[in-house]
């Protein structure tokens, strides 16, 4: 399995640290203001995409080998993470982890959860709102009891979930698109949430 680890524009996780951090063997795609983001958490990049309009230290795209920074006209029909998304799996790609996008406007933000609608998707995603896991079949966790946790289905197929450990179980729900379960509760340290069919997206928000 071959991981990309995409830094975006915007807020990534709260603290010094990442959740995740990239080995050797995966690779690292920054999309514009990303590569911003990645040197903040003494990340190296492997390529960087995007039309570079919000990039606070354009210095920084001369690191990289020739050939792996892509420039785009800020006039096209792809945001930069689109673009991000698409060059990780033409590399071959099969798992992105996305960094960033956290804060800003309303309707980037809504871009980014849109992705998880498509067919091929971020399986997490980092940023400073908190966590998003993507659950295709079923997951295991470990937080503290009284943790707020939410979950809302992506992609076209309903959605039949179940959990064990969650103070409210979703075992006898079936979500369309448009549902969602927010302001659940974490009942037991170690849980397990998954579907029967369908997917959907599990949601840990930082405390305010």
């Amino acid at each position: 399995m071959k991981r990309a680890f995409l830094f975006i524009g915007g807020e990534g996780p709260i603290g010094d640290t990442l959740p995740e951090f990239p080995t050797s063997s995966d690779m690292v795609i920054a999309a514009d203001s990303g590569i911003d983001l990645a040197v903040a958490y003494d990340v190296s990049v492997d390529y960087a995409v995007g039309d570079f309009d919000s990039i606070k230290n354009k210095s920084l795209l001369n690191t990289l080998e020739d050939g792996h920074v892509i420039i785009y006209d800020r006039d096209k029909d792809l945001t930069d993470t689109e673009i991000a998304v698409s060059h990780a799996r033409n590399l071959g790609c099969d798992e992105l982890i996305v960094i960033g996008g956290g804060g800003g406007r309303v309707d980037h933000l809504l871009a980014l959860f849109a992705l998880f609608d498509r067919d091929w998707t971020p399986k997490r995603w980092y940023a400073s709102f908190g966590s998003v896991f993507l659950i295709e079949k079923e997951n295991s966790f470990s937080l503290p009891v009284g943790t707020t946790v939410s979950c809302f289905p992506v992609g076209e197929q309903a959605c039949s979930p179940w959990s064990r450990g969650l103070k409210w179980e979703l075992d006898t729900l079936f979500w369309q698109r448009g549902s969602f379960g927010i302001s659940n509760e974490v009942k037991e340290s170690c849980f397990q949430i998954g579907v029967h069919s369908g997917r959907m997206i599990f949601i840990i928000p930082v405390d305010e």
